[in-house]
């Protein structure tokens, strides 16, 4: 016979008492017994007694935290690295830093919204227990979120899956991979039907965007810039050399909508690209602000550039708890020529954030154009381009949408 729950709890007191309150040999108690170690297979008799399960007959379905989700995710695409230790990761940064969500950063007062969507603790309270929810901000992240879609992409082209020709054998092995059993016939014959009818249509690809964010030197020999490399980690709100600064290479630079912050030297000023998308005469408005206020008037400020790849250096300002006005006019510019808006610091590197976004204005030139357009730093600023799917990495990305994937059997 079963004991009820009471019961159960008097005999884990006593044994807690008798052990000398060890919390470790509670938990090995409780781990060790079979009630802990049931399977979640039902049980048509015993469900007809106790349909609540009160009794602990089986093991309830549980749904895996974000923790315990994300990695799973990394595991089934065949990118997580099991790697321990080592310094804090952006869990937002794009591409995905692969290691597990345990080391992920967390700024207080200022969660991330995929955890804070997956009823992540408040790291400012004392909680003793964390509540599960049924949202949909939930359902959108999994649909929609740039995470699963690139972890999606690699599900579908791990080596065993994509070098399977046959259509069955390769929904087979996604099903082995995600769910961790085989596909009934009818799964499959659901699978091939979505491949063959080419799923939903894949989303167009972004327009793209003239401008750049990134990192380089500027060279006061020739008034030039000497290197010019994109950053290549998004974090949400900023592009930079890595998902956490500072980084050994690109040190603190980054560049956010309304300004960034440059590096400790030359070579890692920050550098706003933007590209012609056609000939024409050009004006630039933006305002290079500094802000002292704060910091005791620590460090020397900023220097702000315009360089034209055609021109060379248009215009400099430095600024120190103070702004200039940056606006230049009647710049003739063939298409594909770059204008670079280059911060960096002085002699002194602490105290080097600034604001800066600069909008391009170009006057039509035909009737048929617009009078002018122009091409906002800020308004523009946006993180990686999604790439359409193919029909077969849409077809993992479901998989890993499914309930079944969610929930611990």
């Amino acid at each position: 016979d079963l004991p009820t729950h009471p019961e159960l709890l008097d005999y884990l007191a006593v044994n807690f008492m008798k052990s000398g309150w060890s919390l470790k040999k509670l938990h090995r108690t409780i781990m060790l017994s079979a009630a802990y170690q049931q399977s979640s297979a039902n049980n048509p008799e015993a469900r007809k007694q106790d349909p609540e399960n009160q009794l602990l007959w089986r093991m309830n379905r549980q749904r895996l935290d974000i923790e315990g989700l994300r990695d799973s995710v990394l595991a089934a695409s065949g990118q997580l690295e099991n790697k321990i230790g080592g310094v804090p990761f952006a869990i937002t940064a794009s591409p995905t830093v692969p290691r597990r969500t345990v080391y992920g950063y967390i700024e207080r007062g200022r969660i991330p919204g995929m955890l804070a969507a997956f009823d992540f603790a408040s790291p400012d309270q004392h909680v003793p227990l964390r509540y599960t929810t049924t949202v949909p901000q939930q359902a959108l992240f999994l649909l929609n979120s740039s995470f699963m879609a690139e972890q999606a992409e690699h599900l579908a082209n791990r080596p065993e899956v994509a070098a399977d020709s046959d259509p069955a054998r390769r929904v087979q092995r996604l099903y082995r991979i995600v769910l961790g059993r085989d596909a009934t016939a009818s799964e499959i014959s659901a699978g091939r039907k979505f491949i063959d009818s080419g799923g939903e249509s894949a989303a167009a690809a972004s327009e793209v965007s003239p401008w750049r964010n990134g990192l380089g030197e500027y060279d006061a020999a020739t008034n030039r810039v000497k290197t010019f490399e994109p950053f290549r980690v998004f974090t949400g709100d900023s592009w930079q050399g890595a998902s956490m600064l500072p980084d050994a290479v690109t040190g603190k630079a980054k560049l956010g909508a309304d300004g960034g912050e440059p590096g400790d030297n030359p070579r890692q000023a920050v550098i706003r690209r933007w590209t012609s998308p056609a000939a024409g005469k050009i004006s630039i408005e933006g305002t290079l602000r500094h802000d002292q206020n704060s910091l005791g008037n620590s460090g020397d400020g900023v220097r702000g550039r315009i360089v034209s790849s055609r021109h060379g250096e248009l215009a400099s300002w430095s600024v120190n708890g103070s702004s200039a006005e940056t606006k230049l006019s009647g710049i003739k510019i063939e298409k594909g020529d770059t204008l670079d808006f280059v911060a960096d610091g002085l002699a002194d590197s602490e105290n080097d954030g600034f604001r800066w976004a600069p909008i391009v204005k170009m006057a039509g030139t035909k009737e048929s154009e617009p009078k002018e357009t122009a091409w906002s730093a800020k308004d523009d600023f946006r993180g990686p381009a999604p790439q359409p799917l193919t029909v077969w990495q849409r077809y993992a990305h479901v998989l890993l949408q499914t309930n079944e994937f969610a929930f611990v059997d």
